[in-house]
C-alpha cells in the first residue's frame, strides 16, 4: 500500500483552501437541467461597464407640430442600420426614426382597412419586414422597412402581448378568462407556432377573479423574461430567490441560475410609489400586498452573450436613484456595475422598456414619453 507523505498531504489541504476561497460559483447536472449557483462573488472583477447617453427623443411636442404622433408607445425595434421603430398604440401608428433620432417616416394607421390596425400590441422586425401584431383583429400586418404595406396575416387564436419571434415560432404573454363556479384569470408565457397554437407554457399565474385583490397583486402577475438568439431566459418572479430559469426555443428547461440574494422590505413610501406607477393608466391597485421587493426587475441580453440583469441597490437607501445591473456569461456572474442614467425603478413596470443592439442599450419610457440612447463602454 502506497503512503502519502506528511508533507504532500499539506501541500494539497493549502490548494484545497486555496480553491474554496477563490470558489465564486458551483455548477451540478440534475436530470440533464445545469444549476449555476453563484454565491454573489463577481468571477471577473475586473470587467467594468459605464453608459454614456448618446441620444434623446422626446415623444412630447411641447407646441404640437411635430410630423410624428406618439401619445403612448408600446414596443419599438432597431434595424441593423440603426433605425428606430416606435409603435403607438392610440395613433395605431409606427414612427420611424434614424439613428441620429430624426424622424423618417410613419407606418400604418388607426382603421380598420388594408394595413390599419386598432390598438396594435407590438412589432417585430423580422429580416426585410416590419410585423405590427393587432390582438382585436387578431391578426399581424407586414410591411417592408419603407413602410410600404404587403399583406395582412389572419389567426383563429388572439395574439400574446410581448409577443417576439423566436427562431421560427413566437413568444409571449397571453391572459385567459377560465369559466365555471370559482372562475379566475390566467397569465401564461407561451411558445407559440406560426399559426398561434400553443407549444408550450413555460410560465403559469392564475388569480381568483372574485378575490378583491385581484389586481393588488399585480407585482406578482408578469415575470420579468427576455430572449437571445438560442435561449428565453424567465426570471422566478420572486422576493425570496433570485433565480432564472432558461429554457431552448422549443420550452424544453437547460439551466438554472442562481445567486445569493437577501431579502429585503419594501418601504411605505416605497410602496405608495409602485402604487402610483401601476395605477399610471387607470385605477387599479389600492394596496400592495408584497412586503419585499423582486429580487430580479428585469432580463436584457448583451449581443456579445453576456445577460443583463436589472435586481434592486440593497446598498444604499439615499441613493435612491442607482439602479444595480448584474453581469452574467453562460450562467456564471461576472461583476456588477451601478447606473444613475437609467430611470429608476423599484419593481418590474410595463412603462419601461429596453434593448440592447449594436453595442447601445435603448430605454424607452411611455410614462415620461422618451426614448434615450447609451452607448455601452466596457473598460
Amino acid at each position: 500500500m502506497k503512503t502519502v507523505s506528511i508533507m504532500t498531504r499539506i501541500v494539497i489541504l493549502i490548494a484545497l483552501i486555496a480553491c474554496s476561497k477563490n470558489e465564486t460559483f458551483t455548477i451540478l447536472e440534475k436530470d440533464n437541467i445545469k444549476i449555476y449557483s453563484n454565491n454573489g462573488i463577481p468571477s471577473n472583477p475586473e470587467i467594468e461597464y459605464k453608459l454614456k447617453e448618446v441620444l434623446y427623443i422626446n415623444f412630447n411636442s411641447e407646441d404640437g407640430n411635430s410630423d410624428f404622433e406618439i401619445k403612448y408607445p408600446v414596443d419599438f425595434e432597431i434595424d441593423n442600420d440603426g433605425n428606430i421603430y416606435v409603435l403607438d398604440i392610440l395613433s395605431s401608428k409606427v414612427e420611424k426614426f434614424n439613428k441620429n433620432g430624426k424622424y423618417i417616416t410613419s407606418i400604418s394607421n388607426r382603421g380598420s382597412g388594408p394595413g390599419e390596425s386598432i390598438y396594435p400590441n407590438g412589432i417585430i422586425l423580422d429580416k426585410d419586414s416590419l410585423l405590427i401584431l393587432n390582438s382585436r383583429k387578431r391578426a399581424i400586418l407586414n410591411f417592408d422597412l419603407k413602410g410600404n404595406y404587403r399583406h395582412e396575416m389572419k389567426y383563429d387564436n388572439r395574439l400574446p402581448s410581448g409577443m417576439e419571434q423566436i427562431g421560427n415560432n413566437y413568444l409571449g404573454m397571453i391572459d385567459e378568462n377560465i369559466g365555471g363556479d370559482s372562475p379566475s384569470r390566467s397569465f401564461k408565457l407561451t411558445i407559440c407556432n406560426n399559426t398561434l397554437d400553443t407549444l408550450k407554457t413555460i410560465y403559469n399565474y392564475n388569480i381568483d377573479l372574485n378575490n378583491s385583490d385581484f389586481y393588488n397583486n399585480f407585482l406578482d402577475i408578469f415575470p420579468p423574461y427576455c430572449a437571445s438568439d438560442s435561449l428565453i431566459y424567465v426570471s422566478g418572479n420572486s422576493s425570496n430567490e433570485y433565480k432564472i430559469d432558461v429554457y431552448d426555443f422549443h420550452g424544453n428547461k437547460k439551466s438554472v441560475i442562481s445567486k445569493n440574494y437577501r431579502k429585503h422590505p419594501i418601504s411605505d413610501n416605497e410602496k405608495m410609489h409602485i402604487i402610483k406607477e401601476i395605477n399610471l393608466k387607470e385605477p387599479l391597485v389600492t394596496d400592495i400586498p408584497n412586503k419585499f421587493k423582486k429580487a430580479i426587475n428585469y432580463i436584457i441580453i448583451e449581443e456579445r452573450g453576456a445577460v443583463w440583469v436589472m435586481t434592486p441597490d440593497l446598498t444604499s437607501e439615499k441613493d435612491i436613484n442607482h439602479i444595480k445591473i448584474d453581469i452574467f456569461k453562460n450562467g456564471i456572474y461576472q461583476n456588477s456595475f451601478y447606473s444613475t442614467e437609467l430611470e429608476y425603478h423599484l419593481s418590474y413596470s410595463d412603462n419601461l422598456f429596453y434593448k440592447i443592439k449594436n453595442g447601445y442599450l435603448y430605454q424607452m419610457s411611455n410614462k415620461d414619453g422618451n426614448l434615450k440612447v447609451f452607448e455601452i463602454i466596457k473598460k
